[in-house]
């Protein structure tokens, strides 16, 4: 069983439960099966819902679609099923770096 603490989603993944897209299927039911909360940064809430509101600019859902969706993910903020995660980009990059072969 996947662990959220331990575990990143891309933003970009995440929209998939908000906006339909060919892959929402999957990543609902990977999201049913991983417990906990998942750790969302700043930038990657602003990416969730730039990218729930784009759907709706490009006509992909409807005005009522883009309300659900955007409380649906502030909702799911409220419930604990994400956290706002503080993550320093610099300090982690050059750490990466340093791992890299």
């Amino acid at each position: 069983m996947a662990s959220a603490e331990a575990t990143y989603a891309d933003p970009s993944a995440l929209l998939k439960l908000y906006v339909h897209q060919p892959e929402s299927v999957a990543m609902n039911a990977w999201r049913a099966r991983t417990k906990g909360a998942l750790a969302v940064t700043h930038h990657g809430r602003v990416e969730i819902i730039n990218g729930i509101c784009l759907a709706a600019f490009r006509r992909d859902i409807t005005a009522e679609a883009l309300s659900d969706s955007l409380s649906s993910f502030e909702e799911d903020f409220a419930e604990g099923r994400y956290i706002q995660a503080d993550l320093l980009w610099r300090p982690r990059c050059s750490r990466s770096t340093e791992a890299s072969p």
